[in-house]
C-alpha cells in the first residue's frame, strides 16, 4: 500500500497451533502462502519512538522488502493505528546500512514464520480480515487478526469484525505487547544470540 491507511488488529497467544488451523479451516479462511519474516525496527535519532508510540521498521518478507512506519495507537480496546507501507528493491542489508549512516539504531531483529490465511468469501461481514499465525523465534506462537481500512470513520465496525473473529476461532488470549517488545525483554533476560551478537548493536 502506497498511502496511508489504518491498521486495526489484535495479538493473541497461541497454546496450540494445530487446533488453531483447524478452527480456521472449519469457518473456511483460504491459506494465502507461508513466509519467513525478518524484521529490523529502528530508533529514530532525535525523536524517541517509544515515548510517541510510533514505529519503524525494515521487512525482508521471502523475496520481498518493505518500509513501514506506524503512527500512534488510538485509544481503543483493539490496537488501531495509521500506517504507511512501501515496498522497495535493492539489497536488505544496504537498507538497513543506510539508515546507520542517517542515524538511526537497528533494534535486536524480530524473526518468525508466518502462515496467512484470507476471509472467506461467504462470510461478507469479514471482508478483508487476514488471520496470521506466527511462530517466533524466542517468544512461542501468536496469532494476529488484521483488518486494514482507508478512514478513520471505519475504525469501529473493524475493530468489532476483529473481535468477532477471533470469538469464532476461539482466541481470548490477548498479548498487548508488540513482538519487538517481547524480543527486547528476552534479550535483556537472556543476552543476545546468534546473529544479534554481531549483526545488532546493544540496546
Amino acid at each position: 500500500m502506497n498511502r496511508q491507511t489504518w491498521e486495526v488488529e489484535q495479538k493473541y497467544v497461541v497454546d496450540d497451533p494445530d487446533v488453531l488451523i483447524e478452527r480456521v479451516e472449519h469457518w473456511e479462511f483460504q491459506p494465502a502462502g507461508e513466509t519467513v519474516q525478518v524484521d529490523c525496527y529502528l530508533r529514530h535519532p532525535c525523536r524517541d519512538f517509544q515515548t510517541s508510540g510510533e514505529a519503524f521498521r525494515l521487512r525482508q518478507d521471502g523475496s520481498r522488502q518493505h518500509v513501514t512506519y506506524k503512527g500512534p495507537r488510538t485509544e481503543a480496546e483493539v490496537k488501531s493505528r495509521p500506517e504507511i507501507e512501501l515496498e522497495i528493491g535493492g539489497d536488505f542489508n544496504q537498507w538497513r546500512q543506510l539508515m546507520e549512516l542517517l542515524g538511526f539504531q537497528p533494534l535486536p531483529a524480530v524473526r518468525k514464520r508466518r502462515q496467512l490465511f484470507l476471509a472467506p468469501e461467504s462470510i461478507a461481514r469479514w471482508k478483508g480480515v487476514r488471520v496470521m499465525v506466527d511462530h517466533v523465534e524466542r517468544l512461542g506462537v501468536f496469532a494476529e487478526i488484521e483488518v486494514v481500512v482507508n478512514d478513520q470513520r471505519a475504525l469501529p465496525l473493524a475493530q468489532q469484525t476483529v473481535q468477532d473473529v477471533a470469538m469464532a476461532l476461539q482466541l481470548d488470549t490477548i498479548e498487548t505487547r508488540s513482538y519487538l517488545t517481547m524480543v527486547l525483554e528476552t534479550v535483556a533476560t537472556d543476552g543476545p544470540q546468534g546473529s544479534e551478537k554481531t549483526a545488532y548493536p546493544a540496546t
